[in-house]
């Protein structure tokens, strides 16, 4: 079903990482939504990142949720190696309790992408999260997603039509501009962007409704990229074991929805 998202006011956007939000930063200035935010963005260096989304909340008249920063991005490594599902469902339950609390009618996160491990992750969460809080609300969440490591205008073509395209002016480009290199940490992911795909492609903010027809199937068919990423970290040392997609997250996933099940 896709949403009618046209009168909807009570917003909220779920993101793994900060820095995600300056991807739909001109969305996020006009909606003022509540930000949850996973992990620190601590990385393997240890050293986090979230005050400079702190920063940019503050500045846009946004808020931060209850789930902000929970996690340095090696416990969430360990949760999932762990597969400690009791942790990741007291995840979900404290942010559908969020979602409910706060009545939320539109819910706005990170695509699948197979780029991270976090956001793929973090995305099942929260799509289980909203699941439970239209049951609890007895009516549906519009659930839209956006690309954070591929091109911004991604979006799958069977859901263009249905995509949520902001147009920045130059004033709203620049603050976008600005807001990205306010922060010495975040600024080589900016030149990394658009280096990649060239400034003007920012000016353009798509969002697009969540579906199973997302940027990567659930099949992955390619080895995603985390696992190659994290072959090498292990050869390096910094981590003790690859996180792979059927061996750790399907049955991750497989557990949560039965847990699910089990206490609707």
């Amino acid at each position: 079903m896709i949403a009618n998202v046209a009168n909807l006011d009570k917003m909220a956007i779920v993101v793994a990482h900060p820095g995600h939000e300056l991807r739909v930063f001109s969305w996020l200035e006009q909606n003022r939504p509540t930000v949850y935010v996973l992990t620190d963005g601590s990385g393997r260096d240890r050293h986090g990142r979230l005050h400079f989304t702190s920063q940019l909340l503050q500045r846009s008249g946004a808020q931060p949720g209850t789930i902000y920063g929970r996690y340095t991005d090696l416990e969430l490594y360990e949760t999932v190696l762990r597969g400690n599902v009791t942790l990741l469902r007291h995840v979900v339950d404290e942010l559908t309790d969020a979602l409910v609390r706060q009545d939320i009618e539109f819910v706005l996160g990170d695509a699948a992408e197979g780029e991270f491990m976090a956001h793929d992750l973090w995305r099942q969460l929260r799509i289980l999260a909203v699941e439970r809080a239209e049951s609890i609300l007895e009516r549906p969440i519009a659930e839209f997603e956006f690309a954070v490591d591929s091109h911004p205008h991604n979006c799958p073509a069977s859901l263009k039509e249905h995509s949520i395209c902001l147009a920045l002016d130059d004033e709203a480009f620049y603050r976008k501009l600005a807001a990205a290199y306010a922060n010495h940490r975040v600024r080589p992911f900016v030149d990394k962007m658009l280096a990649s795909f060239g400034a003007d492609a920012f000016r353009t903010e798509c969002l697009f409704p969540m579906s199973q027809d997302s940027l990567l199937t659930p099949e992955l068919k390619r080895v995603p990229n985390y696992e190659q990423h994290g072959e090498a970290m292990v050869a390096e040392g910094v981590y003790p074991e690859v996180i792979r997609y059927h061996q750790h997250l399907v049955p991750l996933f497989v557990a949560l929805r039965q847990s699910e099940l089990v206490t609707a």
